[in-house]
């Protein structure tokens, strides 16, 4: 696999690091033949459109933080890409019970030892963590309705966002009360990681 065109995000990735991400890319596609876990139209692209996207969100995540919730895993993106590159703790939430077993064999095949599978909808986990990430999952405004039983004073949320992400702010701004930052993403220029802190809801939590 050719990690050149990608080396912004791969570049301070370890050796053994780069073999585990090669383990589980190519049980990524084997998996995808069978269960839909990422788009047919990205496989062509994986290591950017997948594996540099997750990894970037590594630079956003506090030192301190120690518990981390990758809500509506799915692939386990960006979940076990960071895992494998941090020491926190990872709980990978997914209800659909065929996606928990492929997360169950990338994790046990790409040796990552500090991640938690849940297999249960968002709605019913009552822990709390230090930082909640969602990729791909819903809009903004529901993707907060999720993180916030979940949240903790200082829990930040990360959540990558494509072209209409100024758009989703502004319509999750009607419901929640919240603090922002925008960084550019390295793999889209029209996308933006979104960085949520001090969330509160405005009214009846939806």
């Amino acid at each position: 696999m050719n990690y050149t065109k990608f080396s912004v995000g791969l570049s301070n990735v370890s050796r053994e690091t780069k073999a585990r991400l090669e383990i589980y890319v190519a049980l990524l596609l084997k998996w995808n033949q069978k269960i839909n876990l990422i788009s047919a139209s990205s496989e062509e692209v994986i290591w950017q459109r997948h594996i540099t996207d997750s990894l970037q969100l590594m630079s956003h995540i506090p030192p301190e933080a120690k518990k981390i919730a990758d809500l509506g895993s799915g692939a386990g993106l960006p979940g076990i890409i960071l895992a494998m590159m941090m020491p926190q703790e990872f709980f990978l939430i997914e209800r659909d019970q065929r996606k928990c077993a492929f997360l169950a064999e990338a994790v046990r095949e790409c040796g990552v030892i500090n991640v938690r599978i849940l297999n249960q909808d968002v709605k019913k986990i009552h822990e709390k963590f230090d930082v909640i990430m969602a990729r791909g999952l819903s809009n903004l405004h529901e993707l907060l309705g999720m993180a916030y039983p979940l949240i903790m004073e200082k829990t930040i949320s990360l959540f990558p966002k494509g072209k209409t992400y100024a758009m989703e702010l502004e319509q999750a701004k009607k419901h929640w009360v919240f603090s922002h930052q925008e960084f550019p993403s390295l793999t889209d220029p029209e996308a933006r990681i979104l960085l949520i802190s001090g969330l509160r809801t405005r009214g009846k939590v939806t």
